[in-house]
């Protein structure tokens, strides 16, 4: 019982987050990076993000700080993202992340990714 209370705060902490970050349209621009092709994401799956952006973007300072992650600030930061399997297409950004937690909610050191032939 004495768990029940501050795990339904941080349930609540990462819903809020979720939304912050639905509706964040990237705050800050991502590094300029050459994208690299699919084929080099060795890393695990080239990822779909809603939003690719700056580490340093409030929404991805404030995901990250809650889990306790260091982003590179060399490299981008994914938001709400899902995995591309067997040549699926992505209407947003395809990146290739080094640290993907909490199943996409943010994906950090993050290379932009082209996708196709």
């Amino acid at each position: 019982m004495l768990l029940y209370k501050p795990l339904l705060s941080m349930l609540a902490v990462f819903a809020a987050a979720g939304s912050v970050a639905a509706q964040c349209n990237g705050g800050t621009d991502p590094p300029s990076l050459t994208p690299i092709p699919a084929s080099q994401c060795n890393t695990g799956p080239v990822q779909c993000c809603s939003t690719y952006t700056s580490p340093t973007n409030s929404v991805v300072a404030l995901l990250s700080g809650l889990l306790g992650l260091v982003p590179n600030l060399s490299l981008g930061a994914g938001l709400s993202c899902v995995s591309l399997i067997g040549g699926a297409s992505c209407s947003n950004t395809a990146v290739c992340c080094n640290n993907i937690n909490q199943s996409g909610l943010i994906n950090l050191g993050c290379t932009p990714v082209t996708l196709g032939i």
